[in-house]
């Protein structure tokens, strides 16, 4: 299995199904079940009012797991209406701008099926950018006692909020 590494809070808003969709600026080929792996805290997000902490948001670990089912690029000047037309407007002004990448044409990542651990597995610290290999006793395990809980929060982002 493979492990998707994400900054908190946003791997964890992933699991908790916050985000149906990643936009990225390389496409992927990887379909199916990945775990999310938080890594790194983003500095510019705010979580109830605060910068995300270790403590409420794990890293490195695995926080839980999403499918991915399709990926398909779009012209970047195309992205808001599509955004909006598909997952809605409150969803299009909510997703961070410093992560949407300054190219031409960007990828979208359709996610289904999010499902959060009840608390983060920790891994070790990795070299890798996106990917990271998962054990396979770990995935099993997680996948056959799979524990979901949620937690409301409110996050915005200072470069949103024109800080």
């Amino acid at each position: 299995m493979l492990g998707m590494l994400l900054q908190q809070p946003w791997a964890t808003l992933v699991v908790d199904g916050v985000f149906p969709v990643l936009i990225r600026s390389k496409r992927t080929r990887i379909r199916g079940r990945v775990a999310v792996v938080g890594r790194g805290l983003d500095t510019d997000a705010l979580v109830d009012g605060k910068p995300p902490s270790v403590k409420r948001f794990p890293q490195p670990a695995i926080v839980g797991f999403v499918s991915i089912v399709e990926c398909f690029a779009i012209p970047r000047r195309e992205l808001h209406k599509t955004l909006v037309r598909h997952f809605g407007k409150t969803f299009a002004k909510f997703y961070p701008a410093h992560y949407i990448p300054k190219r031409p044409m960007v990828y979208l990542w359709i996610l289904k099926s999010p499902r959060r651990l009840r608390s983060g597995l920790k891994v070790r610290r990795t070299k890798h950018l996106v990917w990271m290999p998962i054990p396979a006793e770990v995935a099993l395990d997680q996948l056959l006692h799979p524990e979901r809980s949620r937690r409301s929060v409110k996050v915005t982002v200072a470069a949103d909020r024109g800080e």
